[in-house]
């Protein structure tokens, strides 16, 4: 996978928790796998099509769900209900235009998806591929982004 195409994954990710939530987000080292396995309860999904085709999966506890709505609406949350679904629902997709938009001033043409948000532990996901997951923290909470991307017959 094209280290732009992460960069640029990542980048969206650090710009919309900066100027939107004030918060902080500090990634580790990225490891490879084949396999997707969230690490955290609460999932966002963003899926990618044009000339690159996959997911980009966001995984948090749901600690940082409860900042993430502070920090948005004011508003202390103790469980991920409709309000905390839809939170990380607009957050995936926040991210993923952004993401949409330094990809494609890099050169891809590419659609997203809407968001799906899921809530469970214990999740498996069948990609095909390699999945790069980088964990990382969010003002000192959990929380990691996978990407499972390929590009379709392009040169960037």
């Amino acid at each position: 996978m094209n280290a732009k195409v992460v960069n640029a994954v990542l980048n969206a990710i650090m710009r919309v928790f900066s100027s939107m939530y004030g918060m902080k987000i500090i990634f580790e080292k990225p490891a490879v796998s084949r396999q997707l396995i969230p690490e955290h309860e609460v999932i966002g999904i963003i899926g990618i099509t044009g000339d690159l085709s996959g997911n980009v999966v966001y995984s948090m506890k749901k600690e940082a769900v409860f900042a993430m709505v502070r920090k948005i609406a004011g508003m202390d949350i103790t469980e991920i209900d409709e309000l905390a679904l839809s939170a990380v629902g607009e957050m995936t997709n926040i991210v993923a235009g952004n993401m949409a938009t330094l990809l494609t001033e890099i050169g891809y043409k590419l659609d997203i998806t809407p968001p799906s948000v899921i809530y469970g532990k214990e999740l498996k996901v069948k990609v095909e591929g390699f999945v790069i997951r980088i964990p990382g923290k969010l003002d000192e909470l959990d929380f990691d982004v996978s990407i499972v991307v390929k590009e379709e017959n392009k040169e960037v």
